[in-house]
């Protein structure tokens, strides 16, 4: 017999829009009308119900949604069997063989003897919640097959650099994956204005937040791991945009064409290419059929070129994008090199996919101007050989044959890869080169955003980069800006892929044959709770697709879709509890047709990781670093999908190393030194090897080289100049992020040497506000400190009232935040501060050499071999965790530190030491221990005076040691894209006689700085020496320090 519920259930405990705010008003219980049924019906009816109420009271033997409900019992007499099918709400929860068997368990026992001989079996979404339990969790003889990646040809990735010194064999190397952040700023015809989708809140916008999640760490991981990342929004922050095109020469920009002889020409390719044409674009203009492409024959030695050589307008970081044509007879390893500050770097591009559109080839450092010979990229048609190629992806030439992925390579005959060039089977094609990210360039109501490219939405960026119109970016072939743009990214995903996974309006398009394994949305939700608890982390899926199927275009099952949200929520919540919130709130894994989780035709998932309109989320959300954990999470999660999805064993890459020195161990060769760090929620992520990168003076890093050990010896030290180092860790799954920067330089007829200490490592949210109703960032007392930079932050919050209610978007009541900063980059820590305090040293004629804190604290580093000691200390403080039953970090002063720190004095050692906060982190405490208090005054001879001592940077000379160098000059206290803001320097005051104030600050008079002389000579500065504005400026400060210690 059927039973069937005579009324649907349409109760959320969310909006069902993305990031939307929440509907928490509370719903009764629903009663069943199951009077007309037979008594072993109701019997059924009523065990299965008060199973379900026991799991919502008691979460026992599970936690379920509170909304589930019995769907339909089925039950065949006859047939001894019984069917329960359970609402949606039901299947929000990770089902595990542990949980389903409780499950099973619980419910024949509520069902009792009635039941006793028969087989039950407990549906919801259509399945039995056994088939809900991910691959990955299953034994091997229980693995649903069709949630498996089908076995495809083999096709090179997209890009690969060459030059790399390391390529990843247990990760994500040749795989593809399609990532986009949130909105962005998008033109909203209502009201003729541009605008954010989401509210100004807690000092950020979520068109801005999960972007400041995925631009400085979860793209970087997983291209460290190998991956290739697709955005449908720019990646570039930098507002700066020059684009080389062989259609668009002008007297700033130069392309050029080289061939030997004429047997090989450049020649017009028969298709469209870019032309920058007339900006800004109007209507639904597609650059990339405006303008031409070249193309020319591959030889078995570069016997043609093309050259795009730039003039940048500013020195700084520009990513280098290119365009192409694609076609199958073109070569799926072009070779290109891009000459930068750092030296070359190589690139094999498979030209059979990702035709007539922006791909990235990476991130390089430029000088100001026009270099033909040191700033350019170069497209050769030479066939890539294994003597000029690390291993790379590669079908024309090369295989990897290697079970760890340095430089064992083997080659295909040389003769078939020249008789397939000259009998015309492959060419290389030259489009447009992009330096940068740019401006937006897209008019919509009469006029562009007026923003960099990054802040705007993804449908803008998609008509840049030649994206087709009703296909992808303008599905609704209306002007709704706003409805395009999130329909437009998963369409984006599937023309990307092309036919037969092409966009919903026509899966036989061609695209752009990129063979996308992943596609992943991240937001920020919009929920708010007044509890000590967050709203946590929700996962969306679609277990249907835009044409109503549960499979996508191969047949693989899109429940393949459910194992992966399930993998990532599980990594993500698993990982926070572990490290930053033990009861951090575990949400939903909904099967909902949202755009960004349906329409993709290949695995996707639907991130918000947590809310941006709740507080005690925010804390979380602008640390940076729980920004790296949880990005380290979603990495995780990818890599573990993929491998159970792809049938390969994965391994994850490692944490970066610490505890890093670099020492002379004579006058001219150099030592350096770090440890590998482990990670105790990953046991596969050992360090095995290591790249160690160089720099010299104001370069940018070159390509790297691998060391097996965890130091390195380097006897190519010249003298004057400045070298600087940082290291990563290496295992078969990839590269960790890079290690604080480290530099060193010897000086002719050196006036001795120099310890720099970095002791700044310090990066953090704002200050905050917890008292009553007042709840909030507080930029006035500490604006914390960007991990290297900020992209996210928009202006101080100005409501710190928490029972102000939304109202608008423009009125968003608690949490609202200003607008002056949004569109800026921040500076912040950028862990490089010893090349600043080094190259004044070294402009001084001093020799110089630096190391972490972490080194003098193990004893690594002996503060005792060097008669000078420069330690910075920047914005370094002990800091709150968000929650107060976590233990606080960044301690300045640890007993280690104090320690050595005393023995150094003790021994009559020359210290400088500058910083923010150097008095009031021992200080300024609710109970000040006579330790901290005793070991100013005594060990550093110093006693504080306050922490807000200045607002704006002025110094004044008082003392002739200084005033006969520098009468006069100024450190930074506002937030820039250049250097940090010390917007909360102290006040230090000499502790006895021998010591007296050197320098005051203008604007207060209260003393800013203290020397001392006695046994040993101390200069105290109560503001970071790297924010002293100007070279010149810092030069001359640091000829006044060094003179204190004649």
């Amino acid at each position: 017999m059927m039973i069937k519920l005579r009324y649907v259930l349409f109760l959320l405990l969310f909006l069902t829009t993305s990031c939307a705010p929440p509907f928490f008003k509370k719903q009764p219980r629903l009663r069943y009308n199951i009077s007309k049924y037979d008594k072993t019906t109701q019997h059924a009816w009523n065990a299965v119900d008060k199973f379900l109420q026991q799991c919502i009271t008691s979460a026992t033997p599970v936690a379920i949604n509170r909304y589930s409900r019995i769907d339909t019992i089925l039950i065949e007499k006859a047939a001894k069997k019984v069917e329960i099918h359970l609402t949606d709400p039901f299947s929000y929860m990770p089902f595990r063989p542990e949980s389903v068997a409780n499950i099973y368990s619980d419910v024949k026992k509520e069902l009792g003897k009635k039941f006793r001989n028969y087989d039950v079996s407990i549906e919801v979404l259509g399945q039995p919640i056994e088939e809900l339990i991910p691959n990955v969790y299953r034994a091997p003889a229980d693995v649903d097959s069709t949630r498996l990646a089908k076995k495809v040809a083999y096709q090179p990735p997209l890009v690969t650099q060459l030059d790399a010194q390391f390529h990843p064999t247990s990760g994500l190397q040749g795989r593809h994956i399609a990532l986009w952040p949130s909105h962005g700023w998008y033109y909203e015809q209502r009201l003729q204005r541009w605008e954010w989708q989401r509210a100004r809140v807690f000092q950020t916008v979520e068109d801005l937040l999960p972007l400041s999640f995925v631009v400085p760490y979860l793209m970087p991981m997983l291209e460290n791991a190998g991956a290739n990342v697709l955005m449908p929004r720019e990646r570039d922050l930098q507002s700066q945009e020059v684009i080389v095109d062989n259609d668009s020469p002008a007297d700033s920009i130069c392309y050029l064409e080289h061939a030997v002889t004429k047997v090989l020409p450049w020649r017009e390719a028969n298709d469209t290419g870019f032309a920058a044409g007339e900006m800004p674009y109007t209507g639904n203009v597609n650059p990339f059929k405006t303008g031409t492409s070249r193309v020319v024959k591959t030889d078995s030695t570069a016997t043609a070129s093309a050259a795009w050589i730039p003039d940048i307008p500013e020195d700084g970081k520009y990513y280098v994008s290119i365009a192409y044509a694609a076609a199958d007879s073109h070569s799926t390893a072009a070779h290109y090199t891009v000459y930068h500050s750092g030296g070359k770097t190589e690139f094999a591009v498979n030209q059979q996919m990702g035709g007539k559109t922006w791909i990235y080839l990476g991130q390089f450092a430029f000088k100001k101007g026009f270099h033909p010979e040191t700033q350019k990229v170069v497209l050769s048609n030479d066939i890539l050989e294994s003597s000029n190629l690390t291993p790379a992806l590669t079908d024309d030439v090369i295989r990897i044959n290697s079970s760890f992925g340095f430089n064992t390579v083997e080659k295909k005959s040389a003769d078939n890869a020249t008789n397939a060039s000259r009998d015309g089977a492959r060419w290389v094609s030259a489009d447009a080169v992009r330096f940068g990210g740019g401006m937006g360039t897209i008019s919509r109501g009469g006029t562009t955003s007026g923003r960099p490219r990054f802040t705007e939405a993804a449908r803008y960026y998609m008509q840049f980069a030649g994206m087709p119109d009703t296909l992808v970016y303008n599905v609704t072939e209306k002007n709704n800006d706003y409805i395009d743009d999130y329909r437009s990214r998963g369409e984006w995903v599937n023309y990307l892929r092309g036919a037969p996974f092409g966009p919903s309006k026509n899966r036989l398009v061609k695209g752009l044959g990129i063979p996308i394994d992943l596609s992943l949305a991240f937001h920020t939700d919009a929920g708010y709770t007044r509890n000590d608890t967050t709203v946590g982390t929700l996962l969306i899926y679609s277990s249907t697709g835009s044409d109503s199927t549960r499979f996508f275009p191969d047949f693989v099952s899109r429940f393949a879709s459910r194992d992966f949200t399930d993998i990532l929520q599980t990594q993500l919540v698993d990982d926070i509890r572990s490290k930053y919130d033990p009861i951090w709130t575990r949400r939903g894994i909904w099967d909902r047709d949202y755009s960004e989780a349906y329409r993709p035709n290949v695995p996707a998932a639907l991130l918000e990781l947590l809310s941006h309109h709740n507080f005690l989320d925010m804390k979380f959300a602008l640390d940076p670093r729980f920004r790296f954990d949880a990005s380290r999470s979603i990495y995780k999660a990818m890599l573990k999908f993929l491998s159970i999805h792809n049938g390969f064993s994965y391994v994850v890459q490692p944490l970066p190393v610490d505890h890093f020195s670099a020492e002379f161990v004579d006058s001219r060769n150099v030592v350096l030194h770090w440890k590998p760090v482990s990670d105790p929620l990953e046991p596969t992520a050992e360090a095995q090897s290591y790249i160690v990168y160089t720099r010299v003076d104001s370069g940018d890093f070159d390509n790297g080289q691998v060391v097996f050990t965890d130091s390195l010896r380097i006897d190519t030290i010249q003298t004057g100049k400045i070298y600087s180092y940082k290291v990563t860790a290496v295992n078969a799954g990839g590269q960790s992020m890079p290690s604080e920067i480290l530099s060193i330089s010897c000086a002719d007829s050196s006036k001795g040497t120099v310890l720099i200490v970095n002791a700044f490592d310090r990066v953090a949210a704002a200050a905050t506000v917890e008292e009553g109703n007042l709840l909030g960032f507080v930029d006035l007392w500490d604006q914390g400190v960007p991990d290297r930079y900020d992209l996210n932050y928009i202006g101080q919050q100005y409501m710190l009232d928490a029972n102000s209610k939304w109202i608008d978007d423009d009125a968003p009541g608690h949490g609202a935040s200003y607008a002056n900063y949004e569109t800026k980059i921040i500076a912040g820590n950028t862990f490089d501060f010893p090349f600043v305090h080094g190259t004044s040293l070294r402009n001084l004629g001093y020799t110089f050499v630096s190391c972490s804190d972490e080194a003098v604290e193990s004893r690594q580093v002996d503060l005792g071999k060097y008669a000078f000691v420069d330690f910075i200390l920047g914005e370094e403080k002990e800091t709150p965790a968000q929650r107060k039953d976590m233990p606080s970090r960044y301690q300045i002063y640890t007993p280690e530190l104090r320690q050595a720190l005393t023995n150094y004095v003790e021994h009559g050692g020359n210290l400088f030491i500058s910083g923010s906060y150097i008095g009031s982190d021992l200080i300024e405490k609710p109970v000040v221990a006579a330790a901290d208090s005793a070991f100013a005054k005594n060990t550093l001879k110093f006693i504080h005076r306050t922490n807000w001592a200045a607002r704006s940077g002025g110094v004044l000379s008082v003392d002739k040691s200084m005033d006969s160098i520098l009468h006069r000059f100024e450190f930074n206290t506002e937030l820039n894209s250049k250097i940090y803001a010390a917007e909360a320097p102290d006040g230090i005051e000499p502790a006895n006689k021998e010591g007296r104030t050197i320098l005051r600050y203008e604007e207060s008079n209260i003393s800013a700085a203290v020397g001392y002389k006695g046994r040993c000579d101390i200069v105290l500065f109560g503001f970071p020496f790297e924010t002293i504005l100007g070279q010149s400026q810092r030069d001359a400060v640091m000829r006044a320090v060094m003179k204190w210690f004649e």
